[in-house]
């Protein structure tokens, strides 16, 4: 996802934020990553069954788990504080107890998820926005190590994303009218540039007693476009009113009145609603029986 080690990575939790790669303009330190143990991969689940009837295996869809980011820190001090390419040396003493202080202040802060947000983010080179892991949780922290002389600290860190992508920190908002009648057409199309399929959250606004939203761009197996299917008439099903919204998440698969509210999914139809994804390229989306705004980001893998 991201083999750039050396370029500007930001720790964001309750705590504010702790830049890494980036020596303090004060005081020189510096939090450097080490390229010999970074990693920021999805892994993959595999499912295989047996065939009963004869020799071979049934292949399922290979689904991607979350994200796991592994980052090692060398407590440095820059000579120059102004330079982040200048002569640098290990930290040591009080500054290298602060130094570790600090990193496991945010650390500590991320071992459950909290309201304020919970990022990795870093900086792609010649890219015009920065990336980020989202929702992260510090799955793992190994005890510090030297090098030969006894001098240089590191520390070592895991962090975990429930989302199998990382995306672009610039969140793209398309409203999209109701096309009216049911029949094709009158979508809108919202590219994603990244190379991951990524699940957007959805607004869909009231006044409205039924509403279908489709994804042209993402099928199912059979090759039909996927669409979620929603109405008041199902058992425990309601309307959405003026001034009101039902809030889509589908990387959840949950949708709720207002965004907190009420939990609308008894009015979602299981034998017609697929939580679609916004795949790579551009995707038609289109809604039948009200208005929506898409919340999107470019998604990487």
């Amino acid at each position: 996802m991201n083999l750039e080690y050396q370029v500007k990575h930001t720790l964001v939790s309750r705590w504010g934020e702790l830049d890494l790669n980036v020596a303090d303009s004060m005081t020189g330190r510096l939090f450097r990553i080490q390229s010999d143990t970074y990693k920021m991969v999805p892994s993959l689940r595999v499912t295989q069954d047996n065939i009963s009837q004869a020799d071979g295996s049934v292949l399922h869809p290979r689904w991607k788990t979350g994200v796991v980011a592994i980052v090692q820190v060398a407590l440095t001090v820059m000579l120059d504080p102004s330079s982040d390419t200048g002569d640098d040396r290990p930290a040591c003493d009080a500054e290298m107890r602060e130094m570790e202080e600090l990193l496991v202040l945010h650390l500590n802060a991320m071992r459950k998820l909290e309201a304020n947000p919970q990022r990795l983010r870093w900086s792609p080179t010649g890219y015009g926005d920065q990336r980020l892991l989202d929702d992260v949780q510090l799955l793992d922290i190994w005890d510090p190590s030297y090098d030969l002389s006894g001098e240089l600290a590191m520390i070592q860190f895991a962090l975990e994303s429930p989302f199998p992508y990382g995306i672009d920190a610039t969140e793209v908002q398309t409203t999209i009218p109701s096309s009216g009648g049911g029949s094709m057409g009158g979508g809108v199309t919202i590219v994603n540039h990244g190379n991951s399929p990524q699940s957007p959250v959805v607004k869909v606004f009231g006044p409205t007693n039924e509403f279908t939203l489709t994804n042209n761009d993402d099928l199912d197996d059979q090759g039909n476009p996927k669409s979620l299917v929603y109405t008041m008439y199902r058992p425990g099903g309601q309307a959405i009113h003026t001034g009101h919204y039902a809030e889509i998440d589908f990387f959840r698969g949950t949708i709720f009145l207002d965004g907190a509210g009420v939990d609308l999914v008894a009015g979602l139809d299981p034998e017609l609603s697929d939580f679609w994804a916004l795949q790579h390229g551009p995707n038609d989306i289109q809604i039948v029986g009200a208005d929506c705004k898409v919340l999107s980001n470019n998604s990487w893998a």
